[in-house]
């Protein structure tokens, strides 16, 4: 869970947060997979998974915004010269 949330808040450094984001996934899956043969901490596995695919998809949308605005600003751009 907790590299989940590291992802999710440090999803602005892409490497670094993709990278714990990817992490959170698998330990989530891990861990309630454990918690399903009858261990504890159900709720944290899930929340850790849930956290890690928000990390993984928050920096593509933000990524893509960025890509689709520069390309929209680039296309209106030659309005504004002389």
């Amino acid at each position: 869970m907790v590299l989940g949330i590291l992802g999710v808040v440090l999803f602005w450094l892409p490497v670094v947060g993709f990278a714990m984001a990817i992490v959170a996934v698998v330990l989530g899956g891990v861990g309630l997979s454990r918690a399903n043969l009858g261990g504890g901490g159900r709720g944290q596995a899930i929340a850790g998974l849930v956290l890690g695919v928000v990390g993984i998809a928050l920096p593509i949308l933000v990524l893509s915004a960025l890509f689709s605005f520069s390309r929209h600003i680039q296309e209106i751009r030659p309005s504004f010269g002389p």
